[in-house]
């Protein structure tokens, strides 16, 4: 019994010593560093780049590892880019993962249980593939390659989404497969809806069209564009 008692107070000495450095690492890493970036530089590897000129943002070249990345915005990984928590960045041209993304552009492999991406090129894998806005208006993003997720949602889909839920502004040329399939341009599920633009084909038990003529609205099996004797 005594042997038992020391134990279990050895598991909770270590077990309260890891939590108290955890949460100190996030505090440190929110709130307690001026420097935007000066929290990542014992975790890196390889070379960080300098900044050239002002305005220009902060190139890590090899790997960028945090705790709770939440100040290098206008940071860009070239490699590895890693965090047990979170993770903002500009962009990452390579691998990430993070429990929780915040990336505007996203060019190679990201896992992540939420990830927020404005353009991806590339394969996106997580629980949820939310959308995000920070680029200009007038500059194109959404997923140029494959999210598969659980939801899936994003501006423009020129790639293909797999998922139970599959959304995007509008249809493009994209492919959607799953439950519930929102405005792109082949859809494959089990309910299919078209909001805005109106081309494209819809494969699945519930089929709806907005702007299609009143009797070819709500179609099954197949639905595509019937509008002034024109089709797909």
């Amino acid at each position: 019994m005594a042997n038992l008692y020391i134990c279990l107070r050895m598991n909770r000495f270590f077990r309260n010593r890891l939590l108290f450095f955890i949460s100190g690492a996030i505090i440190a890493s929110c709130i307690g560093i001026s420097d935007p970036c000066i929290s990542q530089k014992p975790f890196m590897i390889g070379g960080a780049g300098t900044w050239t000129k002002k305005g220009k943002p902060f190139a890590f070249k090899g790997a960028k590892i945090t705790v709770f990345d939440s100040k290098c915005w206008d940071g860009y990984a070239n490699g590895l880019n890693f965090s047990l928590v979170c993770s903002k960045i500009r962009g990452v041209y390579g691998f990430s993962f993070a429990p929780y993304s915040l990336c505007d552009k996203m060019c190679g492999f990201q896992i992540a249980f939420i990830s927020k991406t404005t353009t991806l090129k590339g394969l996106e894998i997580g629980i949820l593939n939310l959308r995000t806005g920070f680029v200009k208006p007038s500059v194109k993003s959404g997923n140029y390659g494959l999210q598969l997720g659980l939801m899936n949602s994003t501006f423009t889909n020129f790639g293909i989404q797999l998922g139970a839920i599959n959304r995007c502004s509008s249809s493009n040329r994209g492919i959607a497969i799953g439950a519930l399939n929102i405005n792109s341009f082949l859809q494959i599920g089990f309910i299919n809806i078209k909001k805005e633009n109106n081309k494209g084909i819809q494969i699945g038990v519930f089929n709806f069209r907005k702007n299609n003529k009143w009797f070819a609205k709500v179609l099954p099996i197949m639905n595509f564009r019937i509008e002034q004797g024109e089709s797909f």
